[in-house]
């Protein structure tokens, strides 16, 4: 009985030893973290030591921050990084930051003052035909087609230039009868009377015939000269520009009213430039346009606002806007792809105006980071307009008009605001800002 009371005895002791070993063993190992728990518990870094101008802290954990440089971050056990510890004071509100890490982050910042924007939407178009500037013509009278001058469709004709010849029983009768009534006057001879009136009459009449079946007053005159009605008649254009459609051949016949030629004048055309429907609402009828092709580069084609479509396209949400061009030298060709340019200044004159490189698109807000003190910035969110271009800044640089948040005279981060914005994330101390309503910003 003493003998077993004694090997329980001797496995109590040793059992003591290994749960007095495992305890060190477990101490030693989780040293690192005890001592981080208790630092940043008690403020870590936050009471630096007097005697020393330098801190250690951790690269990839901006809030790792020790006094001694032989320790390593607990969380990923990288080394630390020495820097000279930031003058003490007052703590701030806001994300504080030391002169040389603004330096190192390139944030810059710019005064806000009102300034005269202009909104420019650039967008696709296609050139078309002027549909007011089209041309039909028709036969006067039934005949044969004998010759064609503008043969193909893409001919350009000016005004007065012959297109076809035809030979019409009718039309040369009309002209048969024109000259009859001058040869009758001329051999009457008879003075003023009833005859003489009848004369005028029927020759003012065959005159008006012979006019209706399109004759030109040039025409008229040789017919008045030769007094000989010819066995061809030639139509000639009606007005300046390119043949469109043509519905006649060499020995057709055709019927009086049929169409021979479609003209259109390409000296003026139609730009259809597809707006989108977030812009539609800057686009005035009469606004001025600019219209650039990639066949004429560094040449712009000035136009003006015609009209605005009342449909809108459901796939592509854009509407068109017909943009009126003129071509005197028939540059714009029909079916050329362009871009049109409109200009349009916002009415943004009592709004202080932002850089957009100054505004974070925090997702349901926007923010921009305000300087309240030298090193020390505050995220503010606000609410702003349309964006556009300030000419009198350099490079006519992008902004937004602010209607609510800032005030003119407050500088704003326009060069490292999403830095400023990553470091606030980063930051315990500023991870969470807050905009002008006092209110904690949604992410």
């Amino acid at each position: 009985m003493s003998k077993a009371w004694a090997v329980l005895k001797m496995l109590s002791l040793r059992l003591r030893f290994v749960l007095a070993f495992a305890a060190i063993a477990l101490v030693v190992a989780s040293w690192p973290w005890v001592v981080n728990g208790v630092r940043r518990w008690t403020g870590g870094a936050s009471a630096a030591v007097a005697h020393s101008p330098y801190e250690w802290y951790c690269p990839m954990c901006p809030s790792v921050v020790r006094d001694d440089g032989r320790d390593k971050c607990p969380a990923c056990h990288m080394a630390l990084a020495k820097r000279r510890k930031e003058p003490a004071g007052p703590l701030a509100e806001g994300l504080q930051l030391s002169p040389r890490r603004i330096h190192l982050a390139g944030v810059a910042t710019e005064e806000i003052r009102v300034r005269p924007l202009v909104r420019e939407i650039r967008t696709a178009g296609q050139v078309g035909w002027d549909e007011r500037r089209f041309t039909r013509l028709g036969a006067r009278a039934a005949g044969r087609v004998e010759e064609l001058y503008a043969g193909f469709v893409g001919a350009r004709v000016k005004k007065g230039d012959p297109l076809c010849k035809l030979s019409s029983v009718a039309a040369q009768g009309a002209m048969r009868l024109y000259v009859e009534s001058l040869r009758r006057r001329e051999a009457a001879r008879s003075p003023a009377g009833p005859a003489e009136d009848r004369s005028i009459l029927e020759i003012a009449s065959a005159r008006e015939r012979v006019r209706a079946l399109g004759l030109t007053e040039e025409q008229i005159a040789e017919l008045e000269r030769i007094r000989q009605a010819p066995p061809y008649w030639t139509i000639h254009s009606p007005a300046s520009g390119v043949v469109v459609k043509k519905d006649i051949v060499v020995g057709q016949s055709v019927q009086s009213g049929e169409d021979l030629y479609t003209i259109a004048d390409d000296s003026g055309v139609w730009v259809q430039a597809h707006v989108f429907e977030r812009d539609l609402g800057l686009v005035r009828e009469g606004q001025p346009v600019e219209i650039t092709a990639e066949a004429y580069r560094g040449r712009t084609f000035p136009g003006r606002v015609a009209y605005i479509l009342p449909i809108l396209e459901t796939r592509t949400r854009t509407a068109k806007v017909r943009v009126e061009i003129p071509n005197p030298e028939g540059r714009l060709k029909i079916g050329m792809s362009v871009t049109a340019v409109l200009r349009v200044l916002l009415d943004a004159e009592k709004s202080p105006a932002v850089p957009c490189s100054a505004v974070v698109d925090a997702g349901v807000r926007k923010v921009v980071f305000v300087e309240r003190a030298p090193g020390v910035f505050e995220g503010v969110a606000v609410e702003v307009g349309p964006r556009g271009l300030a000419p009198g800044a350099s490079g006519a640089a992008e902004y937004y008009p602010v209607l609510k948040g800032v005030s003119v005279g407050d500088r704003v981060v326009v060069a490292g605001a999403f830095l400023l914005d990553a470091e606030a994330q980063l930051t315990r101390t500023s991870a969470l800002y807050f905009g002008a309503d006092g209110h904690k910003v949604e992410r």
